[in-house]
């Protein structure tokens, strides 16, 4: 074995040595050819003695250990004064040594022949990890405290943002990932004076923690379950890429900070395309620092600039999107790397996230593996325009101007054409190809993110996300609705804005009409004289943010009527300046909002619940004020003269103004409708409603072996899917193989499906046809399933694709369900062609154990490292994350490789990577390391990706009646009569029977071990049915009363669960594995076919959940009575090892619970 050197960094406090030197010797049991150098820094502090109890310790452990050396490092002269807390004098200290640490190692490396292969520093030593990058070894942080503190100190600059007062002034308590709520005074004390250098420094040792390689804590896992999950949760990465005008960049951004907040584990990279070189004072560059410095998990990427000209006869749509197309590479580029200003080490991209302009460069996503969604910054009516309009391009082929009629959109109401936005207004302009172009690309990404809420455009949504926008009902990507999305903590408090807020405090409440148009929003001089009058006629307070076409006109009085100001006085104010928008339409003075109908806008008066008098001026506006006028009624119309550039008279201004702002009916119903939408609004930003999709009927499809074990365990996932995500539809495909001897699928699928049918609605089954294909005699039964698969390929897609064009809704006009997954048995991997023909995510639903599971994955790479039978291997077979397997315990169908079983599963194998996830009934407390080891790749050859892994489990059917009323009422009475967990259950699955020979042998143990008993029996031979007969003579009467034999099927969950049960022998199926564990019963092995010598193994050796028995698998699987009675005595009786087992089901069955 490959030697390795350690070096280990402890700060130079006695308790934190000698927990890094406990550390040291675990690593050295583990790995006996490991050297540990340990270098210790002194404090040379005058009024200190020599540190003895240190000395003393180190000659102890020098002359015990002589594998760990220690290294004395030069004193360094550090005062003490130099800083005001332990903390900072420690971190300050321990930098001053990182020249002799980095002369240490180096020395350490040369003069021995163990190279340094790891640094292990201390907590406060994450000054060291520069030394580490700069001699190119991976560094370690050894953290002697517990997790709870980790994870408080990693989450530390985020609520240095989070709270900005001193937490002892915090309102509430604070809540950190993976712990309770904390108390504000239980901080720890460097933490309780954010002016201390204690307290930069507990922030700056958070910060540097994710740039080691590994943190090792001083816990387990037992202990610090749900903070130890939080911490070790992978940094996730998302990637936004907004188009450069501000507008855009802002609502992507709250979007990001929308992300934060729910998963604070995320790391945000915006990527900052520049029109032209950068300018330092511009609102984007003041936007980004100020977003930077207040949110330190954003980080922004600067793009390298790109020559491309503007041509004068281009639209900004065509500008735009080929502007985006120019930054292709470099777009991709940043893709592969970390943000050029995080030190942290690279992260998995998670999501790409852009600009719905930036579809030129949609595919990128696609060549590099990333998810990419499309976040949409304005509302979804413009989005289902966008969506529908190739169809439109076909359905009306004159200009939109000239159609006679409303344009007709899926979810909208008719559309005058005057509405419609104003680049498509024009075909033969290259802004209307652009539209369309984008409107196509859509449905590429893998999700749409807009930024408003179900309550607002309930119908739009709807129509999107059943795909009546797109042409023949083409599956829609997931629809996100995630508003409303607001910049609304920004204050300004420069003098002009502090005199303008103190006039609006003047004012009567909702008495002031606020008039602003956008950054963009301005008017020639005669509108704006005619707008003046309209304002002064109206007899309302205004406040009027008027920006003038021509640069030249900047004299007020010159502009406006005269006298308008002496007449207006105290009643009006007019600013030429930018308008704080958020703080003026938050202001209770403020009862009504002319406004252009800009998304942004039109969102953020909503939210104060500020009605509208819509006046849009160009872009999608003209859209968006019909919506709010005639759909949401949150508007009131103007009517704007489109011949005359959109001319307003002040004649109607004026009536509008009146309309909005006095007592009409049509002006109390928007104020009404105003208030209802605010409330609505926050309701869902309170929701976080991105997180569901409630108008979209979406629909799962199911497709188990034919099987009722199998079939049974499919169902439970889609009830627990339901569960979860209620608005799902699940639709479960039977296949049935057509068997001569059987005239109809078996009674128990039969009874099964009618049950579920009846009492989960969201469940419908269909019967795929009956197949006939003759089972040849010499053809093994895995290839003949094989075939009969294959065979089912056509009736599959026709099946999907029924359910997909219509809806499981009883009415005939719901809209089609969208089809988001199909979701197959392990054994069907050949219907993932199916799923990729239709274009439908594919999950594998693997109803055994994620060791199964890694074997499987594994196999392909075991078939070239072990070309033997598994049987005749020199020792034992190592998968990854498990124990090395006797080969014995390897699955019946890779016992033999020239066995067309052995085949399969190689092929099964080897195409589980293709599907989109794998869905296991397992559970990460069970099954840890092996979980650990899929989902990092070890289980394919060269770490190949492995599709995200889902433990699901325990997916159990707890509520499976049983099908012999009688029998099992006569059953559970006998139970109710036995003493409390006395009584060791006897089951081994629908196949598990036995000879007549080995029957007698069970029933000598079962007596001999003088035991209570409730025993399923099967025969293997049909024939022998009398009890008398099959079992040895007397044996019913002499365990009369201690003893139940029943020859019909049992309710084994029922029986399980109830209390005089205490033990459990089984044939170790993984169903019956995870309904024993579930109900904390102790399992006695007896493994009879497939992979259950495999689970037996893993539940004897790995878990600790099961007792061993000896089975004689050269016998046909042989145990001697002498063997059940000792194994049941073991068990049932108080010996260590019973104890033991018992122990740890308690432990299991509270986990699962």
């Amino acid at each position: 074995m490959e030697k390795t050197g350690l070096v280990f960094l402890p700060s130079p406090i006695v308790g934190h040595l000698i927990s890094a030197v406990e550390l040291a010797k675990g690593l050295l049991d583990k790995q006996p050819c490991s050297s540990i150098t340990v270098l210790l820094m002194h404090l040379h502090i005058p009024s200190m003695k020599d540190a003895t109890t240190t000395a003393s310790y180190i000659q102890s452990i020098a002359a015990s250990h002589p594998r760990i050396h220690f290294i004395d490092l030069p004193l360094v002269d550090f005062p003490f004064e130099n800083t005001n807390s332990p903390v900072g004098f420690l971190s300050l200290f321990i930098d001053k040594h990182k020249s002799y640490v980095k002369e240490a190692i180096k020395s350490t490396s040369s003069s021995s022949s163990t190279p340094a292969t790891a640094l292990i520093i201390d907590l406060f030593s994450t000054t060291m990890i520069d030394v580490g990058k700069e001699l190119g070894i991976p560094t370690y942080l050894y953290f002697t405290s517990g997790a709870d503190l980790l994870s408080l100190m990693l989450y530390l600059p985020t609520l240095d943002v989070k709270a900005p007062c001193e937490f002892k002034d915090y309102q509430g308590e604070v809540e950190v990932p993976g712990m309770l709520p904390l108390p504000p005074l239980v901080m720890p004390d460097p933490l309780m004076n954010k002016k201390s250098d204690g307290y930069e420094w507990f922030v700056y040792h958070g910060r540097r923690f994710r740039e080691t390689n590994g943190i090792i804590v001083n816990t387990f896992e037992e202990l610090e379950p749900t903070t130890l999950k939080s911490i070790d949760m992978e940094e996730l990465r998302l990637v936004f890429l907004p188009i450069p005008v501000v507008g855009h960049l802002k609502s992507t951004v709250e979007l990001a900070k929308r992300l934060l907040e729910k998963q604070p584990c995320f790391s945000i990279s915006v990527l900052l395309m520049h029109l032209s070189t950068p300018f330092k004072e511009s609102t984007i560059e003041s936007y980004v620092q100020s977003v930077a410095a207040s949110n330190p998990r954003i980080h922004f990427v600067h793009l390298p600039l790109v020559d491309f000209p503007f041509e004068n006869n281009q639209g900004a749509e065509a500008f735009i999107s080929l502007f985006v197309e120019k930054h292709e590479s470099h777009v991709k580029e940043a893709l592969k790397t970390t943000p050029s200003n995080s030190s942290s080490p690279p992260t998995r991209v998670s999501a790409l996230i852009m600009d719905l302009f930036s579809t030129t460069i949609i595919h990128i996503g696609k060549e590099l593996g990333i998810p990419t969604y499309l976040y949409f910054t304005a509302g979804a009516a413009t989005l289902g325009l966008m969506l529908h309009l190739p169809t439109l391009h076909v359905k009306i082929p004159c200009e939109f101007k000239d159609f006679q009629g409303g344009v007709e959109v899926p979810g909208m109401l008719p559309l005058p054409p005057t509405a419609m936005p104003e680049p498509v207004m024009n075909k033969k302009k290259d802004g209307y190809e652009w539209f369309l172009y984008h409107g196509r690309r859509f449905r590429e990404a893998d999700g749409l993110i807009v930024n408003t809420f179900a309550e607002l455009e309930p119908t739009v949504i709807k129509s999107i996300a059943n795909g009546e926008c797109l042409p023949d009902y083409h599956p829609t990507p997931p629809v996100y609705p995630v508003g409303p999305l607001l910049a609304l903590n920004k204050k300004l408090h420069d003098p002009e804005t502090s005199q303008l807020m103190e006039w609006l405090d003047q004012q009567p409440h909702s008495s002031v009409v606020f008039l602003c148009f956008g950054s963009m929003g301005s008017f020639s001089a005669p509108q704006l004289k005619e707008m003046a009058l309209g304002l002064e006629r109206s007899g309302h307070h205004f406040l009027w943010s008027l920006r003038c076409r021509s640069s030249m006109d900047t004299n007020l009085k010159e502009i406006l009527p005269d006298g308008f100001f002496d007449r207006t006085k105290g009643r009006g104010l007019v600013l030429q300046s930018w308008a704080p928008q958020v703080d003026i339409l938050a202001h209770a003075a403020v009862g009504g909002f002319v406004s252009h109908c800009g998304w942004n806008s039109s969102l953020e008066s909503i939210w104060f619940g500020v009605p509208m008098l819509a006046w849009p001026l160009y872009a999608e506006q003209k859209l968006n004020a019909f919506q709010l006028v005639r759909d949401y009624g949150l508007a009131v119309e103007l009517s704007l003269d489109y011949e005359k550039d959109g001319w307003v008279s002040a004649e109607e201004l004026e009536k509008g103004v009146r309309c909005l702002m006095g007592d009409s009916e049509v002006g109390q119903k928007v104020r009404k409708r105003a208030e209802e939408m605010a409330e609505a609004s926050k309701k869902a930003l309170a929701q976080g409603e991105e997180e569901t999709r409630e108008m979209e009927e979406t629909g799962l499809v199911f497709l188990p072996s034919p099987g009722v074990g199998h079939l049974i365990s499919a169902v439970e996932l889609a009830k627990r899917l339901l569960d979860r995500q209620p608005c799902f539809s699940i639709t479960v495909l039977l296949m049935h193989p057509y068997i001569p001897s059987l005239k109809s699928p078996t009674a128990a699928t039969t009874s099964y499906v009618k049950s579920v049918a009846v009492s989960s609605l969201n469940i419908r089954f269909i019967d795929l046809p009956l197949l006939d294909l003759p089972f040849e005699n010499n053809q093994d039964p895995v290839t003949s399933f094989y075939l009969f698969t294959e065979k089912n390929k056509s009736y599959v897609k026709e099946a999907i694709k029924r359910t997909s064009s219509s809806s499981s809704s009883s009415s005939s006009s719901s809209p089609p369900t969208r089809i988001a997954a199909l979701i197959m048995d392990l054994f069907l991997t050949t219907m993932i062609d199916v799923g990729k023909e239709l274009s439908i995510p594919t999950y594998i639903y693997f109803p055994s154990s994620a060791n199964l599971l890694a074997l499987m994955l594994y196999l392909p790479t075991l078939h070239v490292k072990v070309p033997c039978e598994f049987k005749d291997s020199q020792g034992e077979v190592e998968v990854p994350g498990m124990l090395p397997l006797p080969p014995l315990v390897m699955p019946d169908p890779v016992m033999n490789k020239k066995s067309d079983g052995y085949g399969w599963f190689v092929h099964h194998g080897r195409r589980f990577r293709e599907t989109d996830g794998l869905i296991v009934n397992t559970f990460a407390e069970l099954e840890p390391t092996t979980l650990k080891s899929i989902t990092n790749g070890e289980c394919l050859s060269d770490h190949h990706p492995t599709p995200p892994v889902f433990p699901v489990g325990p997916l159990l059917a707890l509520d499976n009646k049983s099908q012999e009323p009688h029998t099992s009422q006569l059953m559970m009475e006998w139970l109710d009569q036995q003493p409390h967990s006395p009584v060791v259950f006897l089951c081994f699955g629908s196949m598990g029977s036995f000879s007549v020979p080995q029957l007698k042998e069970m029933a000598l143990g079962l007596e001999l071990s003088g035991h209570r008993f409730l025993w399923s029996l099967q025969c293997h031979s049909s024939i022998d049915t009398d009890l008398d007969k099959i079992l040895p003579d007397g044996f019913l009467d002499r365990t009369k009363g201690r003893g139940l034999v029943l020859e019909s099927w049992v309710p084994q969950a029922e029986i399980l669960g109830h209390v005089a049960v205490g033990g459990f022998v089984s044939h170790c199926g993984w169903n019956s594995t995870m309904e024993s564990i579930w109900f904390g019963v102790l399992i006695f092995s007896w493994p009879s076919y497939a992979e259950q010598k495999l689970n037996a193994f893993q539940l004897v050796q790995d878990y600790g959940l099961t007792v061993e028995l000896s089975v004689d698998f050269d016998k046909d699987g042989w145990v001697s009575a002498e063997e059940l009675e000792k194994g049941v005595r073991c068990l049932m009786g108080e010996s260590e090892k019973g104890q033991k087992v018992r122990k740890r089901a308690k432990v299991m069955a509270k986990a699962m619970a």
